[in-house]
């Protein structure tokens, strides 16, 4: 069994079950996990402040963006979904659907055509997918 990762998963179910076999530490484990929860929506809420923070700046150097005002641009950021893909991932593929605007945060994105022939880079700062916005 070396080099594999065991996982043991168990359901919400396992839990009630539990809870009914053993009524008296169900309070103390509702405690637990509602302090759990609770910490976990501050961290959350706290890295999505903090990367709006250092995203903004990226967004407004955007061509598209540049005219509208940083509130605009803030609050955007804010709402964005964040993804991070593996080196060499496949993100898009020719004929995918676009319904957004993608802009390199971190490291690049090598564009290829269908057929694997490398087609350009896009770095830091970069978008595309402009189009689907409209």
């Amino acid at each position: 069994d070396r080099g594999f990762l065991h996982i043991i998963k168990f359901s919400g179910i396992a839990v009630l079950a539990a809870c009914r076999a053993h009524p008296s530490v169900c309070d103390r484990l509702v405690e637990l996990f509602t302090q759990r929860d609770e910490a976990n929506r501050r961290d959350t809420a706290e890295r999505a402040a903090e990367m709006c923070k250092e995203l903004a700046p990226l967004f407004a150097e955007v061509s598209l963006f540049k005219p509208f005002p940083m509130a605009l641009i803030n609050n955007m950021v804010c709402n964005m979904t964040i993804s991070m893909h593996a080196p060499d991932a496949c993100i898009f593929e020719v004929g995918d659907f676009a319904d957004s605007m993608v802009l390199v945060a971190t490291g690049a994105v090598a564009l290829q055509t269908k057929h694997g022939v490398p087609v350009g880079t896009f770095g830091i700062g970069a978008s595309f997918g402009e189009a689907a916005l409209l």
